[in-house]
């Protein structure tokens, strides 16, 4: 019995951990949204900061790095843009804000190598 209640707790445990990142991502993202708005009204600072706070929520997320290419793409850095959201895709495949931001830049450029 004393087996079975260690398991159980380690159980639940593994369920609050992921809800704990569950929590994280979900908030990472808005931080990221916000910095993309802030961005696209010049808001250079806030951005910043607010994209910076998404990826320090959940560093191996997505969505810090996304605010960046994001960032990069208002301040009209295509390059820096597709670096970012490549490395985004790199670690995340099926990131698809990532996918369809990085497909929308090439198309800008004439490329389809996405």
């Amino acid at each position: 019995t004393a087996r079975r209640g260690a398991e159980d707790s380690e159980r639940k445990a593994g369920a609050a951990r992921k809800q704990v990142r569950a929590t994280a991502l979900i908030a990472s993202r808005k931080l990221a949204k916000q910095a993309i708005r802030a961005a696209d009204q010049a808001r250079w600072p806030e951005a910043e900061i607010r994209a910076e706070a998404a990826a320090s929520m959940v560093p191996d997320g997505p969505w810090g790095e996304y605010a960046m290419g994001m960032i990069a793409l208002a301040r009209r850095d295509r390059q820096g843009a597709q670096s970012r959201l490549r490395i985004v895709l790199e670690k995340h495949p099926d990131h698809i804000a990532s996918r369809a931001d990085l497909s929308r830049i090439l198309a800008m450029e004439g490329r389809l190598d996405a």
